[in-house]
């Protein structure tokens, strides 16, 4: 999937929000753009996507599953 960013796991998972990682753990987001727009899910994992950052975002219904997102194509909803 990619390697964590700069320490961010921790950040990520007690919910603390930067610059640099602008979604954290279970944060609702909605796929703004690309293959799966206008879907919506539950962030469960951020990756370094290199050069960009992308989460995982869990679709919650099959056949999708989990996908992996980079950042600027997702929207938050609910955090």
């Amino acid at each position: 999937m990619g390697r964590e960013r700069d320490g961010s796991t921790a950040d990520f998972f007690e919910g603390r929000r930067s610059a640099t990682l602008p979604l954290v753990y279970s944060d609702t987001v909605r796929v703004a753009a690309g293959e799966h727009a206008g879907r919506t899910g539950a962030v469960v994992a951020v990756v370094d996507g290199e050069p960009t950052l992308c989460y995982v975002v869990e679709m919650g219904s099959a056949p999708l599953g989990d996908i992996t997102v980079p950042v600027d194509q997702l929207e938050l909803l609910t955090g």
